[in-house]
């Protein structure tokens, strides 16, 4: 950990261990201590995977656990503290960055995710060689944007790659790696098709973690929203996963560029990548939808007058709506106030999240 933290070079860790052997006692606790102090050390200087290929227990799941990626074998991998603490506690590794089967593949899979990394904390994004032309208009992007954001991704990335990270955690919230214009970039995303992409407390938690390793490595940040809000989670744990997105967008050191894509009601505006978090540039197609809240419910609350007047209360509602998306909840209004730099066309997608970053 030393000497790759003196050469700025990953830490690949290969774990297969029950833990300390008990026969050096203290001995052995000191050593993992050590090992300990040296993973969080390099916290801040070099990238860390950690790949679990068997079991991992004690001290070193500790370990394991202060990388910030984590491949497990989905067969095989285990990652527990205590050897007897029962068998809920030792079904495999479920909130692992990635699985794979066996040796190859936990190495294939390795291989993969270290050609998006930088080598260490002062080098900066990865840049590979841009396949295609970025100023040809996007196809496809208005018939997309309402959908799985899976599909979306790929429109802006070059050659249509998007390397999802954490796929089986908190799936209303997508993270990944993809190149733009040649330039890698961690990609942080509602899921529309998945609860609404609402910002649940997992959603949140995974979104800060990502976005944190991010800003630690210099890697620019791509946020595209398009959420109902929040989750409906009640409990103080809850209210702090928000606070540590919000945390992870304003101390990331990274460029930072938002688009939102569909909805965005309340505060998953604000929490996820907004300027006042300290994005560099937000733009907003122009049949974003940015409100308070749900239109629906914001009619029922500021123009209930007019809806109780009305003779045709359905009518209305729908009629009511049509207007608060039209005004209050316009990408206008929110470019007028300074909260978005530009209201864009579907086609410019691409061109525009490309050019933002060269920017910044």
């Amino acid at each position: 950990y030393r000497k790759a933290i003196k050469a700025g070079a990953p830490v690949v860790g290969v774990f297969d261990s029950a833990g300390a052997k008990l026969g050096e006692g203290i001995s052995a606790l000191s050593g993992i201590g050590a090992v300990i102090a040296q993973a969080a050390a390099a916290k801040n200087a070099v990238p860390q995977v950690a790949v679990i290929a068997g079991a991992c227990g004690g001290g070193m799941a500790a370990v394991a656990s202060l990388a910030d990626f984590v491949i497990a074998d989905s067969s095989r991998g285990e990652l527990y503290v205590l050897p007897e603490s029962g068998k809920s506690d030792r079904q495999g590794v479920k909130r692992a960055s990635l699985y794979a089967e066996g040796t190859e593949g936990l190495a294939a899979k390795t291989r993969e995710l270290l050609a998006y990394l930088p080598e260490n904390s002062s080098e900066g994004t990865v840049y590979t060689v841009a396949p295609e032309d970025i100023n040809v208009p996007a196809e496809g992007v208005e018939d997309l944007v309402s959908g799985d954001v899976k599909e979306l991704i790929p429109v802006i990335a070059d050659s249509r790659d998007f390397y999802e990270i954490s796929a089986d955690f908190a799936k209303e919230m997508v993270c990944g790696f993809a190149a733009v214009n040649g330039k890698v970039v961690g990609v942080v995303a509602n899921q529309p098709v998945v609860n609404g992409g609402a910002l649940t407390a997992k959603a949140a938690k995974k979104a800060a973690g990502f976005v944190d390793f991010l800003g630690r490595f210099g890697i620019p940040v791509l946020t595209l929203v398009n959420s109902v809000g929040f989750g409906g989670e009640n409990c103080g744990c809850y209210a702090g996963n928000l606070a540590d997105l919000a945390s992870a967008y304003t101390s990331c050191r990274s460029a930072k560029v938002t688009v939102v894509t569909g909805a965005a009601y309340g505060s998953a505006f604000t929490l996820m990548g907004s300027k006042n978090l300290g994005a560099d540039m937000v733009f907003a197609l122009d049949s974003a939808v940015i409100s308070v809240m749900a239109p629906e419910t914001a009619v029922e609350f500021v123009w209930d007058d007019r809806l109780k007047s009305s003779a045709d209360p359905a009518q209305a509602r729908q009629e009511l709506r049509s207007e608060w998306e039209a005004t209050a909840a316009s990408p206008l209004s929110a470019a007028r106030q300074g909260d978005a730099d530009d209201v864009i066309a579907f086609s410019e997608l691409k061109q525009r999240i490309a050019a933002a970053l060269e920017v910044f």
